[in-house]
């Protein structure tokens, strides 16, 4: 099932399969063929619901089943990132360290930019070892820094988009 709605920052679209979310974009970040199913079931309903409140700082973590499709490598990274506390960050080199893989940071940051649910697994949440914004497939850096300051609670709602 395929469902777009609209959010305080304009339309995201997210697709499920077998009863759990497989895929979230991001405004501007929605595929030109996507087409919405008009009756949407209640899992769309409730991740529409929940990504409303989790940009209006309603909720801070999703409920919502989600089958991230990858390599075990990329199923344990994607762990580890929803491991990573609201308004908190890692660098590539801290998650990798942490999934006992050393080294690994390049490894973390394939696996950040293969992520199909974005927000939900939070790749937003993992920035280089210096501190400094890279990759974010999810609606690039600007978003990126927008999602980590909504969570640090710098962003103040109606002053500007989020995306």
């Amino acid at each position: 099932m395929k469902y777009q709605f609209d959010t305080p920052y304009g339309p995201m679209a997210v697709e499920s399969s077998d009863g759990a979310i497989i895929r979230l974009h991001f405004p501007d970040y929605i595929p030109d063929d996507f087409v919405s199913d008009s009756h949407p079931d209640a899992l769309m309903q409730q991740t529409r619901d929940e990504v409303v409140a989790y940009l209006n700082k309603e909720i801070r973590a999703f409920s919502v089943p989600i089958d991230a499709q990858g390599t075990a490598f990329m199923q344990q990274a994607w762990q580890m990132l929803c491991d990573i506390p609201y308004g908190e960050v890692m660098s590539y080199g801290e998650v990798a360290k942490a999934m006992g893989c050393p080294g690994g940071a390049r490894a973390v940051g394939m696996a950040c930019r293969n992520n199909p649910i974005p927000l939900i697994i939070p790749c937003h949440r993992v920035l280089s070892q210096d501190g400094k914004l890279t990759g974010f497939f999810g609606g690039g850096l600007t978003l990126k820094q927008r999602l980590l300051d909504l969570e640090r609670g710098d962003y103040r709602q109606g002053q500007g988009e989020l995306f």
